[in-house]
Formats: C-alpha cells, sequence, structure tokens
C-alpha cells in the first residue's frame, strides 16, 4: 500500500511540477489573485521545482517520513490558497477543476495518502520487487482514474 501511495503522490506532484513548469503562465496569473506580480513570479518557477524535487524524493525513499511531511505541509498550502482564491471568485484550474471545492477534496484525500506515508514509509522503490511495483502501479493508476470518473460525474 505504502508503495501504491508513494506512486500516486509522486506522479501527482510530477505532473503537476511539470505541467506550471513547461506553460507558467496561466499558474502565475493564478498567482497574482494572491500576491504581487513580483511574487507571483519568484513563486511561478519555485513552487513547480518544489514538486518535481518532492516527486523525485518519493521515488528515491529519501528521508520518506520528512519528505512525506513536506508533501502534507504543501498541500494545506494549496488548500489554503484555493480557499482564498474562493474568496475572491478566482479559480485555479489545477487538473482541470472548475471549482475550488473538489481542489479542496483532492488535497484532502492526497494528504490523508502522505500522512499513511509519514506512518508506514514507502522507501525507495527499485528496491520493491517488481511483482509487488506493478500492483502498486496499478492500485495508483486506477486511484487517479477514480477520481476523474468521480470529479467528472459529479460536475453540473
Amino acid at each position: 500500500m505504502a508503495a501504491a501511495l508513494c506512486l500516486l503522490l509522486a506522479g501527482t506532484l510530477a505532473w503537476a511540477g511539470a505541467a506550471k513548469a513547461a506553460d507558467p503562465a496561466p499558474f502565475r496569473f493564478t498567482l497574482r489573485a494572491l500576491t504581487s506580480t513580483a511574487g507571483a513570479r519568484r513563486l511561478a518557477v519555485a513552487v513547480p521545482a518544489l514538486e518535481l524535487a518532492l516527486a523525485a524524493l518519493l521515488v528515491a525513499g529519501v528521508a520518506p517520513r520528512v519528505v512525506a511531511a513536506l508533501v502534507v505541509a504543501l498541500l494545506a498550502v494549496f488548500t489554503a490558497a484555493l480557499t482564498r482564491l474562493g474568496a475572491v471568485s478566482a479559480a485555479c484550474h489545477c487538473f482541470g477543476a472548475s471549482q475550488s471545492g473538489a481542489g479542496r477534496t483532492r488535497n484532502a484525500l492526497l494528504a490523508a495518502g502522505a500522512v499513511c506515508l509519514v506512518v508506514w514509509p514507502a522507501g525507495a522503490l527499485w528496491r520493491v520487487d517488481a511483482a509487488e511495483l506493478a500492483g502498486a502501479a496499478t492500485v495508483a493508476a486506477g486511484l487517479a482514474c477514480a477520481w476523474q470518473l468521480t470529479t467528472a460525474l459529479v460536475r453540473p
């Protein structure tokens, strides 16, 4: 289970970080609703770098409890930002979400997974045997698909 959670969190962070790094303009626009133009510019570089670094550290199993705790903290900051965006009637469009409620729910579920990794760390994924890793990847992909299906069915 820890390997599946690790893959899910690392994949989510890597996807989010790569998307923001590849096209920072939408993220920077969202950040401008929360901070100054200069702050938005700096955060548009720092946040994707942090997401990618945390994803790599999760997969590598470096200080797994500390990294998982940092993921919890990052998700808490993202959730606070989503709440603030809702208060100013702005949307983040994170992973296609048009409402901050879905983003907060997603973050809470991911944070719950990260808390599990604080308690039961996964370690380096390349030390997991192939059958367990394949099972973990299947579970992680299934959870991601279940989230996408649920959000698609709930949208008005």
